[in-house]
């Protein structure tokens, strides 16, 4: 049972992470940057030490924008340099240093927007695979601090209320701080999708599965064909040894037209597993 149950919470986990903003192989990056502070490696001292690494010409260019912006007496001059700065950067393949520009800029933009698109910038960061690990605790603290200042301004933003849940529950020690968040969007609007959906993945970690299993009822009353929710609630009845229950979840997914063919196939092997676990007499 532990075994397959363990296979299915995957395959939950894997298709139900598609609507969140971070991959799976976030924890990895997570364990290296936390091994020390030898690790760890400041957006700062990177942008730095990209300048110094260029030829003279780029150097020379680069350090013309720094003078520019160190020399700015007022917002609208900074805010110029800042721009020519992200577009200079992307063109040079260092988004890092892009997502710096776009997080000073909205320090000088000072609307909720511009602070959501900051963080959505580092957020992209931590998806890259080319990511120096080294940058991962400096790139999470700015994307908090990003959707921390979003919420500031505008505390209706629900778009960087769930990404600032996220990044709690993801990104940081921190967790309940993100649980919290995700409960007062469900408490003002319990049809809020992917707020019940983001509270019952937590709760599938945690291993509370009764409230998972309201949170997930809420979803499917709403959209009863709901893969993620699906998914989730066949991890609940597996692990309740609810064989064909879970069965039937999992057939519902595979079943979808929208569900990639590598993924049907998965879940195939799940199901016919599940079925030889059925137990005669399961209620239905």
């Amino acid at each position: 049972m532990k075994h397959r149950s363990s296979l299915i919470f995957g395959l939950a986990i894997l298709i139900a992470l598609g609507m969140y903003l971070f991959l799976p192989t976030k924890k990895n990056k997570r364990d290296l940057v936390s091994s020390g502070p030898a690790s760890k490696t400041s957006l700062e001292e990177f942008r730095y030490n990209f300048i110094n690494k260029q030829a003279d010409s780029t150097k020379l260019y680069l350090n013309a924008i720094e003078a520019r912006l160190s020399e700015a007496t007022d917002s609208l001059t900074a805010v110029k340099a800042l721009t020519e700065g992200i577009e200079v950067y992307n063109r040079l393949q260092a988004p890092e240093i892009a997502a710096l520009f776009v997080f000073k800029k909205a320090s000088y933009i000072q609307n909720t927007n511009s602070w959501e698109l900051a963080g959505s910038n580092f957020i992209s960061l931590l998806s890259d695979p080319k990511l120096d690990t080294n940058l991962y605790s400096d790139i999470s603290k700015h994307a908090i601090q990003s959707f921390q200042k979003s919420i500031d301004l505008d505390s209706n933003n629900l778009g960087a209320k769930m990404k600032l849940a996220q990044c709690y529950m993801e990104l940081s020690n921190q967790p309940m701080d993100g649980v919290q968040l995700l409960l007062g969007i469900v408490k003002k609007d319990s049809a809020n999708i992917d707020a019940q959906l983001l509270l019952a993945k937590f709760g599938l970690v945690s291993g509370q599965l009764e409230k998972v299993s309201q949170r997930l009822e809420n979803v499917l009353y709403l959209q009863p064909q709901n893969p993620d929710a699906l998914l989730m609630r066949a991890e609940v009845f597996a692990r309740m040894e609810k064989y064909e229950l879970a069965a039937k979840d999992l057939t519902s997914v595979k079943n979808n037209s929208k569900t990639p063919q590598a993924m049907k196939e998965q879940l195939e092997v799940a199901i016919q597993d599940l079925k030889t676990r059925t137990k005669p007499n399961q209620t239905k």
